[in-house]
């Protein structure tokens, strides 16, 4: 989970925006959720705007 704290702190830094959700998140925020996921994962959705990503919400999908 270490490479993934990385990733989402280095795409802040770029200003991209990142939520869970729909609702605004931090990298760390990020990390935990993916962390105590059971049932499901993560999905990302990329956001732009003509053609710059300009934030990434992270959508919980069940598994069934």
């Amino acid at each position: 989970m270490k490479a993934l704290l990385i990733e989402l702190a280095e795409l802040q830094n770029r200003k991209i925006s990142l939520s869970i959700n729909g609702n605004k998140s931090c990298p760390e925020e990020i990390v935990c959720a993916y962390v105590i996921a059971e049932t499901g994962t993560y999905m990302r959705d990329y956001i732009e705007d003509e053609g710059v990503i300009r934030q990434i919400d992270f959508i919980y999908v069940k598994e069934e």
